[in-house]
């Protein structure tokens, strides 16, 4: 099910749980589709980085991750760059926020080569997205997909975040 207002503001954060009944749910707001969730852990320079979801017996429960491992198919979301979260916020263990599914957004990728229109996955540096760049990256990744890279110019330094057009399934 998808709601049409959610918790808080894209970009908004906070460590109060007297919203945890709506973790994992999923909202449409104006500038695409995002998801509600809590860390598992502390996350720096937070935004633009994509999160995964971690299991409860095997069960998504709302609580998310960073990511080390490439083409994870356990994407939740990436956390937006506005309002309060910019590229270098840390965020601590507990904290909830709406994580981008859909639309235009900004996404740490992992290497400064990846040029749209390029496929993205989760890659081996945490939190950043790579491009899926071979027949078998494809074959593999197709589940992990989370979007395409539309920047024009390579990223001056891995980790930086680009323009990328999220398509992350709900």
């Amino acid at each position: 099910m998808v709601y049409q207002s959610g918790p808080q503001a894209p970009g908004q954060y906070t460590t109060d749980d007297t919203m945890d009944a709506d973790l994992g749910k999923t909202y449409l707001l104006d500038d695409g589709l995002y998801r509600y969730v809590k860390l598992d852990a502390a996350v720096t320079n937070a935004g633009g980085k994509l999160l995964v979801h971690t299991l409860t017996s095997g069960l998504i429960t709302g609580a998310v991750a960073e990511t080390t491992t490439a083409a994870n198919p356990r994407k939740a979301g990436v956390v937006p760059i506005t309002g309060d979260i910019a590229a270098t916020t840390t965020l601590a263990i507990g904290t909830r926020l709406l994580v981008q599914l859909s639309g235009t957004s900004s996404v740490r990728i992992a290497a400064t080569t990846t040029v749209g229109p390029t496929s993205l996955a989760s890659s081996t540096t945490s939190g950043a997205a790579g491009a899926i760049a071979t027949t078998a990256d494809a074959t593999s990744s197709v589940g992990s997909y989370i979007g395409y890279a539309t920047n024009t110019a390579a990223a001056a330094a891995a980790g930086d975040p680009v323009t990328c057009v999220l398509g992350i399934v709900a």
